[in-house]
């Protein structure tokens, strides 16, 4: 299926729509829209949810956010966001090239109004680097749409945030432009916040609230192809919860990567035994110690360092319950497959525009979610995660990292 689908469609339907393909990924909202030189919004997103047994395809702006309290009245219950696998196997497209064309079987399509503040819309065309140029009523009529208003405002200057999770960074704020893996982030930490949390008592985002510092380092280290990928889990209470770096122990990101900004806004709820203090905090980030260490035994130098490797951490969010960290496959599948479902998607985005010679995952789950995603497409290998807790990673683990990397260095 995938882009052959929609190609067909539109020989079929519009045989005068034609696809347009480029080298460079265009899988999120930010890449698209620089590659095609128009607004964010122009961008026509489509986004796979399920409410109760009914799954149905939403089209909005690049820029929107969907409304909750709207999408429950229209859909008739709360809406949840497609896995990953789902969204192959019930549209047929990849996540990154989902679109309302050529579809592995019929579903029910809704229309934002937004999309009419523009004459010409552009959305995926079941790849991660197609598109179609389409008139908003064009697209409806050829999808069956339904025309609703189903995101937030433009004038909503509240933002709505589930689980402490804030809203996504604001683009423009920075006088750089982005690079592809800031992007890639930028749009990550923008679609985890419509996802609920149950399990967890606290969640917290460091890509809201110290941004700046993660930003800092992919538009510093994340945009060299050819690298060895290396990708860790979650963040840790002590290191990239306060820092926003992978692996971020406090003196590590400040003294050796250079790194250090203020804390953001707005921060989440906090949990007394884990507060966030940005680069104030005290605490030591045993594994991020421990990673860093080892990278600055190895490489001597940061720059030495991501000439040859960068690294991914494939969620975002820390999550805590019972006064203890909460790893993502602990999470109720509820949970875990929305959250998957995001997390894949941006893991894929990344290596299909730096590509990796190499994807290693730091610890089993990581290592899964590596493999599932690469496929056969990319040599993947597993790495003993430098955790202290692990009494295996207390025996030689930096010359575990060697030899697991050697084939690759």
């Amino acid at each position: 299926m995938t882009i052959e689908s929609v190609r067909r469609f539109f020989e079929e339907h519009a045989p005068d729509i034609q696809i347009i393909e480029l080298e460079e990924s265009t899988a999120t909202v930010q890449l698209a829209a620089q590659a095609h030189q128009v607004a964010p919004g122009q961008i026509a997103k489509t986004l796979s949810l399920r409410t109760g047994d009914r799954v149905v395809l939403v089209v909005a702006c690049g820029d929107s956010r969907l409304d909750n309290k709207k999408l429950r009245r229209i859909l008739g219950g709360r809406p949840k966001m497609l896995a990953t696998d789902e969204v192959a196997a019930l549209t047929g497209h990849p996540v990154g090239g989902v679109c309302p064309f050529g579809l592995d079987q019929p579903l029910p399509v809704y229309c934002d109004i937004r999309l009419r503040n523009y004459d010409i819309v552009m959305p995926a065309a079941g790849s991660h680097n197609s598109t179609v140029r389409i008139t908003p009523a064009r697209l409806a009529e050829l999808t069956g749409g339904r025309w609703v208003d189903i995101c937030q405002d433009a004038t909503d200057t509240q933002p709505r945030t589930r689980a402490g999770l804030g809203t996504e960074p604001e683009p423009g704020t920075d006088r750089d432009p982005d690079n592809t893996s800031t992007a890639i982030a930028r749009m990550l930490a923008g679609s985890l916040q419509v996802l609920a949390f149950p399990s967890a008592s606290h969640v917290y985002n460091p890509l809201i609230y110290m941004w700046a510092a993660h930003r800092e380092y992919l538009q510093r280290y994340g945009s060299a192809s050819g690298r060895i990928l290396l990708v860790g889990m979650n963040p840790g209470p002590w290191g990239m919860a306060q820092t926003g770096v992978p692996f971020g122990e406090v003196a590590m990101a400040r003294d050796w990567l250079k790194i250090e900004k203020p804390l953001g806004s707005p921060l989440p709820a906090q949990h007394e035994k884990y507060p966030i203090a940005g680069f104030a905090c005290h605490r030591s980030e045993g594994s991020g110690d421990r990673f860093w260490g080892w990278a600055r035994q190895r490489f001597d130098s940061p720059g030495l360092f991501f000439q040859n490797i960068f690294v991914w951490n494939y969620c975002p969010l820390l999550f805590l319950r019972n006064n203890r960290n909460l790893v993502p496959e602990q999470l109720h599948k509820a949970e875990r497959e929305p959250l998957f479902g995001i997390c894949d998607a941006a893991l894929d985005a990344v290596i299909h525009a730096i590509k990796p010679r190499a994807v290693v995952g730091i610890g089993r789950f990581a290592h899964a979610r590596a493999q599932a995603i690469t496929g056969d497409n990319v040599p993947t290998a597993y790495l003993l995660h430098p955790s202290p807790a692990n009494p295996a990673a207390n025996r030689g683990w930096a010359d575990m990292a060697d030899r697991t990397l050697a084939p690759w260095l």
